[in-house]
């Protein structure tokens, strides 16, 4: 996307000169040493289908999944060099989101998490059950589940 933005800069050096452009970025939000997801963890959901083949296994559980048909990323502890968390203003409240993650057995289990900023890629979790390394559910990849969407 490209705005056009007038600026009044001092130019003491005469540096800059008339019709000069730049490519910025502006971090409106940052912080170190979180625990990240992939924001596309928090678009995911279980089909009816899926849903329903897990209470037929399990009935305490009500929702999981085969990691055979879904795509996992794992949680990560800190942001990376242009991995820019924003978006999100600091008065604005936390949100809650139900995720999924793989447990031992490869299944996806729901988790309850907490979120604070947020970009495209990444999102802040602010609590919840889950640790640097967990594997969270991204997409399915069964072709049943696509073809409804």
């Amino acid at each position: 996307m490209t705005y056009n933005v007038v600026l009044d800069v001092d130019n003491k050096e005469e540096l800059l000169k008339p019709g000069m452009t730049a490519q910025v970025r502006l971090v409106v939000g940052s912080r170190d040493n979180v625990l990240r997801i992939p924001t596309a963890a928090l678009r995911f959901k279980l089909s009816d289908k899926e849903i329903a083949e897990k209470e037929k296994k399990d009935k305490a559980a009500k929702a999981s999944a085969s990691a055979s048909a879904s795509e996992v990323a794992s949680a990560s502890a800190t942001a990376e060099p242009g991995d820019d968390i924003g978006f999100r203003s600091k008065n604005e409240v936390t949100r809650s989101f139900k995720i999924y993650k793989l447990d031992a057995k490869k299944q996806a289990v729901p988790v309850d998490i907490k979120i604070g900023i947020s970009n495209f890629r990444y999102t802040e979790v602010l609590s919840g059950d889950l640790k640097v390394g967990d594997q969270v559910v991204i997409r399915s990849l069964d072709k049943s589940a696509d073809d409804k969407e």
